[in-house]
């Protein structure tokens, strides 16, 4: 018998999203991203092999933008590869996405360049974050949208990265 306010529906929404997700950590791609993650927190970024620096700010921007959207991205420490970012878009030929991660720069962080550091990027989020306007965030909404919608080219792109470098190795 169906619930008057949706609980059992939410509920059953819930266990599918916990058995993705549990299937999820049991793949051969959570190893890798977990390993990668743990890789690029203990060793120096620039010791990593490139295609794994590649897959790395690739997934992050995903996973930042999809979880919380540009502000998240920039105000994480997903910030700190921003550049790098931008220069894997051009590698790989992601211009609509570059476009759309270059406007919403633009839009939080005007002419000003993206700080490198985790504090200062903080710092300057926080003072903009009093001169926001209903229109700058229905404009960031609307890049987020449009980059959701454009993603499946970056999935497609960690596809490629792995099979190529075989990043997805069984693991035990």
């Amino acid at each position: 018998m169906p619930c008057k306010n949706g609980t059992r529906d939410e509920h059953e929404r819930s266990k599918q999203q916990y058995e993705r997700d549990r299937l999820y950590r049991q793949s051969e791609e959570y190893h890798y991203w977990a390993q990668l993650v743990e890789r690029v927190n203990q060793q120096h970024w620039s010791l990593l092999p490139q295609h794994d620096q590649h897959y790395f700010v690739i997934s992050i921007l995903m996973g930042e933008v999809f979880n919380g959207g540009f502000d998240q991205y920039f105000f994480n420490s997903s910030g700190d590869y921003y550049k790098k970012t931008k220069q894997v878009l051009i590698q790989y030929g992601e211009e609509e996405i570059l476009r759309i991660l270059l406007r919403a720069k633009q839009l939080i962080f005007a002419e000003r360049d993206v700080p490198v550091c985790y504090e200062q990027r903080r710092h300057v989020l926080q003072s903009i974050e009093a001169q926001k306007t209903q229109r700058y965030d229905a404009e960031l909404l609307r890049l987020e949208d449009l980059f959701l919608e454009k993603s499946e080219s970056l999935t497609g792109l960690l596809l490629k990265l792995a099979l190529k470098y075989q990043l997805y190795k069984p693991f035990e």
